[in-house]
C-alpha cells in the first residue's frame, strides 16, 4: 500500500466516526488506526504510539486495524488519555526511540458499534482478575448509557 492510499485510507476509517467527534465537539480530535502488535508478557496486547502523539492534550483516538488499516472489530473507537508523565509511564519500543510500546487496556473504549452485551474483549493468556473484570462491566455499562442517550436524543 502507498502513502497516498494509506492516507486515503486513515480519512475513510475517521470518517467512520465523524459522528462520535461531533457528539462530543471536537471534530478534529486527533484519530488514527493503530496496528495491535505482540503481547508484552504474554499478557497485554500493544499498540505503537508517536511521542509526538503522546505529547498531544486532548489525547488520541484510535481504532484497531490491522496492517492493511482493515478494522479488526466493528467500528470501535478507544480513547488514551494524555499522560503528562507519558515518557515514565511507557515502555519505549526497542527498534526506534520516536515509539511507544502502549497496552491495548490503558485505552478506554469510549464508542462501540451495536449491542454493549457483545462486545469482544481479546483474550489474555492469563486470568483476568476480578478488579479488572468489575472495571470492564462498569465501563460497558457507561458505554451502553451513553449509546442509548444518544439514541434517544
Amino acid at each position: 500500500m502507498t502513502a497516498e492510499e494509506r492516507a486515503i485510507k486513515r480519512e475513510q476509517r475517521r470518517e467512520v466516526f465523524a459522528d462520535y467527534f461531533e457528539t462530543i465537539n471536537n471534530p478534529k480530535a486527533y484519530f488514527t488506526p493503530k496496528s495491535v502488535i505482540g503481547r508484552d508478557g504474554k499478557r497485554y496486547y500493544n499498540i505503537l504510539v508517536y511521542k509526538s502523539e503522546l505529547k498531544n492534550p486532548d489525547g488520541i483516538y484510535f481504532e484497531l486495524t490491522d496492517t492493511n488499516l482493515e478494522p479488526i472489530s466493528s467500528k470501535t473507537l478507544y480513547h488514551l488519555e494524555y499522560d503528562p508523565y507519558w515518557a515514565d509511564s511507557y515502555k519505549q519500543d526497542a527498534n526506534n526511540p520516536e515509539l511507544y510500546r502502549i497496552p491495548v487496556e490503558q485505552a478506554e473504549i469510549v464508542y462501540k458499534e451495536g449491542k454493549i452485551e457483545q462486545l469482544e474483549l481479546f483474550e489474555f493468556d492469563t486470568p483476568v482478575v476480578d478488579r479488572q473484570k468489575a472495571k470492564l462491566e462498569t465501563m460497558l455499562k457507561e458505554i451502553r448509557d451513553s449509546i442509548d442517550k444518544y439514541l434517544n436524543n
